[in-house]
């Protein structure tokens, strides 16, 4: 038996030689993935214990006269700098695409310091301090809008009045000079 397949010059528009599926055809309805997506929920003692273990973790050695700090906040602002026009992403927490808290928390993390994955939570993540205390590799955070409490963006202070941040959709990584100062404030990460 042989089978002829039809070749292009052998379909004209009145003949069906050549057929393409309609608008819809083949579809399947899929069940919404993030239906049992949840955020790790934690009480305010759970978080403040996190918090503290974290601080003991990065503390510099008792006795030592080296400042290993100074070092990181300069290595986590390289690194920052790398990322300088990685697109915006929603949600995004990796080199192909970052929102504000997924950059911030793949940075420290690479330092060994594991941030919470929302600003809100990163905004609690160490002792609030006025901008005029802010030292390079410190967190600044705005609360601009009602929808949640706390802080609703967050960046990494890289000195000189500047952060580097995912800023908005639409936008990538950048520096910027910190804008709207009456809604922000640091968190000092002792880098």
């Amino acid at each position: 038996m042989t089978v002829e397949t039809p070749q292009l010059s052998d379909a004209s528009p009145t003949t069906d030689a050549v057929k393409v599926k309609d608008a819809g055809e083949g579809a399947v309805k899929v069940k919404n993935p993030f239906e049992s997506f949840k955020l790790q929920s934690f009480s305010q003692e759970e978080w403040d214990a996190k918090v503290t273990a974290q601080k003991v973790k990065t503390a510099p050695a008792a006795g030592s006269t080296s400042t290993p700090a100074g070092g990181s906040a300069a290595k986590l602002i390289a690194r920052a700098r790398q990322f300088i026009g990685t697109p915006y992403k929603w949600g995004g927490s990796g080199p192909l695409g970052f929102d504000c808290s997924g950059f911030t928390q793949y940075l420290y993390r690479e330092l060994g310091i594991d941030l919470p994955r929302v600003s809100s939570q990163q905004a609690a993540s160490g002792p609030r301090i006025s901008l005029d205390q802010l030292r390079p590799g410190d967190l600044v955070a705005w609360d601009n809008s009602s929808r949640n409490n706390g802080a609703d963006h967050i960046a990494i202070y890289i000195g000189n009045n500047q952060v580097i941040q995912a800023p908005k959709p639409g936008d990538s990584v950048k520096i910027s000079t910190i804008w709207d100062s009456g809604h922000a404030w640091g968190i000092a990460m002792n880098l």
